[in-house]
C-alpha cells in the first residue's frame, strides 16, 4: 500500500486513492466483456501504482450479479487478499 504518511493517516490516503481508481473501472457482472474488464484493471493498476492488495480491492468492488456470486461461493477466492497469487 501507499506509505504516504503526509497528514498522518496512511490508511485514509490509501482508501482515497483506491476510491479514485474504482471510478475508472467498469462494473463486471459475469456477462459483460471479461477481457476488457481485466485489461482495464491491469492498466489502472499499472498507471496508479496499485499494490496487488489494492488491485484486488478495486476488482472485487466492481463485481456484480453472476461475477459477485461466483466470488462469494468460492472458498478460495473470497478469502484471497492478493491479486497476483496464483499467477
Amino acid at each position: 500500500m501507499n506509505q504516504n504518511t503526509e497528514g498522518g493517516n496512511t490508511v485514509t490516503n490509501s482508501l482515497n486513492r483506491i476510491a479514485g481508481y474504482q471510478s475508472l473501472l467498469p462494473v463486471f457482472d459475469g456477462n459483460s466483456n471479461a477481457e476488457f474488464f481485466f485489461k482495464t484493471l491491469d492498466e489502472i493498476a499499472n498507471i496508479g501504482g496499485l499494490s496487488p492488495e489494492e488491485k484486488l480491492i478495486v476488482a472485487k468492488s466492481k463485481l456484480r450479479d453472476n461475477a459477485l456470486e461466483f466470488l462469494t461461493n468460492s472458498v478460495t477466492l473470497k478469502n484471497e487478499t492478493n491479486y497476483d497469487n496464483g499467477n
